[in-house]
């Protein structure tokens, strides 16, 4: 009798079936995991440039503009020395609304120096003024207070942030 070296038939395919079985287990939650990190990622960085820009304000003593487009193909630009820009394309399969008062200054919204204000203002205390929702409906919001704090919150439950008022 002589030794064969090598995988059986039998063997090869019962090894794709289990790995078969393992990926279909493990691709629902990672692609959520890509879906729930993309969504924050572009929330956290709207956050963190709109307090730069705040602070542009305060730096330079001259108001600072961002402009929002909004829909699946968003983008906002700060108007400081150099422009800042974020656009969809960094965060694939996100989409960016503007709230009415927001939509209602021209999808723009101004960092005043003096008082550290915002323009258009909250109406009411506090404000969503932008949202961002993933591809699988989770949203992220950007709330203002008259006294122009921000924070991000969730509509829809995604964990590590506050809900939205």
């Amino acid at each position: 009798m002589t030794r064969q070296h090598g995988f059986t038939l039998v063997e090869l395919m019962v090894t794709v079936i289990v790995a078969a079985i393992l990926l279909a287990v493990a691709l629902p939650s990672f692609l959520d995991t890509i879906d729930r990190t993309r969504v924050a990622g572009a929330a956290d960085n709207l956050l963190a440039d709109l307090r730069y820009a705040q602070a542009a304000a305060m730096k330079t003593n001259a108001p600072v503009t961002v402009t929002f487009t909004a829909g699946a193909n968003w983008q906002y630009v700060l108007a400081t020395t150099p422009a800042k820009v974020a656009a969809a394309a960094d965060y694939r399969g996100t989409a960016l609304a503007v709230g009415a008062a927001v939509a209602a200054a021209a999808n723009q919204m101004t960092f005043m120096p003096r008082r550290n204000t915002i323009v258009p203002a909250p109406a009411e205390s506090p404000a969503r003024l932008v949202t961002i929702t993933s591809a699988r409906g989770r949203a992220l919001g950007l709330e203002v207070t008259p006294e122009s704090a921000m924070r991000l919150c969730t509509t829809t439950a995604v964990t590590g942030y506050p809900p939205c008022n």
